[in-house]
């Protein structure tokens, strides 16, 4: 969308604890406002129904990735 902001925003967080060599599979719930932007004038719309989602230590950037070692892992969606 050309009102999508130019950086990543948080829309779901959840803290687990893991021990070593432990998984467990996590829901996060996504409120719907979540794929929404927020135009020019201010009123907030569908977003272009196109999305990439990332789950990581923090922001899905190469400084992130240099500070802790991990890069997020995504997923696209599109809305149908």
């Amino acid at each position: 969308s050309p009102d999508a902001p130019p950086n990543p925003i948080l829309c779901g967080f959840r803290r687990i604890e893991l021990g070593a060599g432990e998984t467990k599979t996590v829901d996060i719930p996504i409120e719907p406002s979540a794929f929404t932007v927020v135009n020019d004038a201010g009123e907030r719309i569908p977003g272009s129904g196109a999305w990439t989602l990332y789950a990581g230590l923090g922001q899905p950037d190469a400084r992130t990735a240099r500070l802790t070692g991990k890069t997020a892992v995504s997923t696209s969606i599109r809305r149908t």
